[in-house]
């Protein structure tokens, strides 16, 4: 970026290798009249450049590209989908205006592995509520059955009966707090 906006180039060949051609995101020069001027080895990859694609508009070579800095999904010839975020640099300030600078970075990894913790987020909660659905309906059946059997034994019993009762209510309780 500094050696395009201070038009250091012609001092800086070896540090354009190995900076800007080298980059592992793709970064694409653009000219004062929106024309791709230039792009590195990890863009003429992601976005399938050649040299036929220099002096062209972005819009030509990267179809539904926005005009902001957001995130936008690439579809290749092939039909694989990457998705971008992307960020501009002016090139020269004020009225020395010569151009762009785009870099891009691939977060196509990161939306896939969001999705996957999602899905297993997803997957877990279903699976949770699953069981605290099914261990809800043996713990009321096990508080009634224990509220029925406090009810019809003898004195010497009660005590152990009550425990029992209110034992299983609780857990009654817990598993309807799970549920809610």
């Amino acid at each position: 970026y500094g050696v395009f906006r201070y038009r250091l180039l012609a001092s800086a060949l070896i540090d354009m290798e190995k900076v800007y051609l080298h980059l592992p995101d793709p970064v694409l020069v653009i000219d004062e009249r929106g024309k791709l001027g230039g792009y590195n080895h990890a863009a003429k990859n992601a976005f399938f450049f050649s040299v036929s694609s220099l002096g062209r508009t972005l819009q030509e070579l990267i179809p539904g590209l926005p005009e902001q800095k957001e995130e936008f999904e690439f579809v290749n010839m092939a039909g694989v989908s990457r998705f971008f975020e992307f960020s501009i640099r002016p090139i020269g300030k004020g009225q020395d205006h010569h151009g762009q600078v785009l870099f891009f970075r691939d977060v196509t990894d990161h939306k896939e592995n969001a999705k996957r913790l999602s899905e297993n987020m997803e997957f877990r909660s279903r699976l949770m509520t699953l069981i605290a659905h099914d261990m809800f309906g043996h713990v009321q059946n096990q508080a009634r059955l224990s509220e029925v059997l406090r009810d019809g034994v003898p004195l010497e019993s009660k005590e152990l009966a009550d425990l029992l009762s209110t034992s299983t209510q609780a857990s009654r309780d817990f598993m309807g707090n799970i549920l809610s």
